[in-house]
């Protein structure tokens, strides 16, 4: 499959900026978004460099870039789609510091060996350029999404549901043992589980622009959501199970095992 295709189209990537600007989100449990900014502010020292693949609408980088107290940071944002680049250089404009590039987190189009710190939100990348392009001693921050995450939507949508759910058990596991593979070391891997409220607007955009459902429509799926709103839906609004995990890992080593392998191969 072409990676262009994966790209999110200039609807999608409105929609999530508008979503990020103007819902006010209401949700049970710790703040993890929070949780995951203050995680790499903590790696933030004078004279880093920062790389966040799928920087998306840019949001990250631009609370990183309001918090920091530094001015000989560097902070870069690569996205694959055309449309988030756009919407990313808008939204960081005032931040001096932030450099945004159009880019595959495949194939990142950067030199070994040349970033402090690499982070990743929910999108995907190759590990092993991740580890290839951090210095020895680098950080890489992944937000990731687990198994149970949107479970109710996944009931609903059966095989439509876009993400693959994998077994409840081991699952940790088999994700510290994927970077690993790749190189990384001292990994730390925390799971949170938190409630998200949504009005079913929200909800219908939310389906829409990630996407969480293949072949999604509006119209004709109104009757999926109408129901997924009838079993789970409160004063408050519809409840959905969100499973966020926060992993980091530290490079030691200039190349990774996998690369070392097929180097003597």
């Amino acid at each position: 499959m072409n990676r262009l295709s994966k790209a999110d189209t200039e609807k999608q990537a409105l929609m999530r900026d508008r979503y990020i600007k103007k819902i006010k989100q209401d949700f049970e449990g710790p703040n993890v978004s929070k949780i995951y900014i203050d995680e790499i502010l903590s790696h933030v020292k004078p004279r880093t460099k920062l790389l966040d693949v799928g920087c998306g609408t840019g949001h990250i980088l631009q609370r990183i870039s309001e918090k920091i107290r530094f001015e000989d940071i560097s902070l870069v944002g690569l996205d694959l789609s055309e449309a988030m680049v756009a919407i990313a250089k808008k939204n960081t404009s005032n931040s001096s510091n932030v450099i945004i590039i159009l880019g595959d987190g495949f194939k990142l189009p950067f030199p070994g060996l040349n970033f402090d710190v690499v982070v990743n939100r929910l999108a995907d990348c190759s590990l092993e350029e991740v580890h290839r392009v951090l210095k020895v001693g680098g950080y890489f921050i992944k937000f990731g999404a687990g198994p149970r995450d949107c479970s109710e939507i996944a009931e609903f949508f059966g095989d439509r549901y876009a993400e693959k759910k994998g077994p409840l058990t081991s699952w940790k596991e088999k994700e510290i043992k994927k970077h690993e593979k790749v190189g990384f070391i001292g990994l730390e891997l925390n799971a949170f589980d938190v409630i998200d409220y949504y009005t079913k607007e929200n909800l219908i955009d939310i389906i829409e622009f990630v996407p969480l459902v293949n072949d999604f429509d509006r119209k004709k799926d109104k009757k999926i959501i109408d129901e997924i709103e009838k079993r789970y839906g409160i004063k408050r609004g519809i409840a959905v199970t969100r499973q966020f995990f926060i992993l980091k890992g530290k490079k030691l080593f200039t190349s990774s095992p996998s690369a070392s392998t097929k180097a003597s191969g």
